[in-house]
This record gives structure tokens, sequence and C-alpha cells, in this order.
């Protein structure tokens, strides 16, 4: 069974919901009611699901990256489509994009679809940069690697004249 928080419309209360139909607290099927239901994730349960702390959510809701609904009782309250956005938002930093890119990047996606061709320039840009960054480790590597044959070379001459 899944528990989900509610919005209600008006008194009726119903403890769960499964199979594609509400319990109300009589135990009987309220099928009427399934329009209403909004599933919402606490903070603990979204940074679970982004294998991210609480912190973090924290702080991206209070950089911009992120907005969060509030309950009745001011309780941030995450939606399903919120773990593809943390996640993309986590990919953008951990790809080296600055946080003041990416909170210039999440007002344009909250804005909407008008924003799209914006965008889609950043995310081009971006990727022209990781590209980039590839191209430099990518050397860094071959720097690497020449160097460790070298030190091998070495070793193995050495033992030639024993």
């Amino acid at each position: 069974m899944i528990q989900f928080r509610l919005k209600r419309k008006n008194n009726f209360s119903f403890s769960h919901f499964t199979k594609g139909a509400f319990i109300n607290t009589k135990g009987k099927m309220d099928k009427n009611f399934e329009k209403e239901m909004m599933y919402h994730m606490t903070i603990g349960e979204i940074a679970k699901q982004t294998n991210l702390p609480e912190s973090t959510l924290r702080y991206y809701e209070k950089k911009g990256l992120l907005k969060v609904e509030r309950d009745e009782n001011l309780r941030r309250v995450y939606r399903e489509g919120d773990v593809e956005w943390i996640q993309f938002i986590r990919r953008l930093k951990e790809t080296g994009m600055p946080l003041k890119t990416i909170r210039h990047y999440s007002e344009l996606r909250y804005l909407g679809s008008e924003t799209i061709p914006e965008r889609l320039a950043m995310l081009q840009a971006h990727r022209e940069y990781v590209w980039e960054q590839q191209q430099k480790w990518a050397q860094y590597l071959r720097n690497l690697e020449d160097k460790i044959d070298y030190y091998q070379n070495a070793i193995d001459n050495d033992k030639h004249r024993i």
C-alpha cells in the first residue's frame, strides 16, 4: 500500500489509497476523490530518492534552484517531478555549471515553455564547455600515462643491469 498526502476540497476524510481508489474511514471504496489525489513527498523521502542530504535540498531552495510548495503547516512538499529536476540540477553542477547559471536556467524553467529556446542555448553552451573539459582531462590522462610508462621503463632497464 502506498500512503499519500492528500489535498481535500471538502470535509470528507479517508485513510489511504490502494489500487486506484480511496478507502474512506468507513472502509468503503470511493473513486470520486481520486481526481483530488496529489502525491507529495517529504524532504526526507525526496532526499532518499535523490541520494542527497536534506541540507542540500534546503540549500537548492535557498539559492533559487528549486521552488518547493508548502503545506498548511508550512512543511515542504515535493512532487514526483521534482526528483528528475533535482537530479538534473545535480548533473549540471557535477559537470561544472556555476550555481549562478543553474539559478538562471531554473528561473527560465519555472517561467514555462516560452523560454525553451534560451534554455536550449544555455545547454548547448554548457555542452561545449563540458566537451572542452573532457578534451583537457584526456590530455592530462595521456601525460600521466606517458610519465607512468617512463618510470616503468626506467625500472625495467635497471633490472636488466643487475
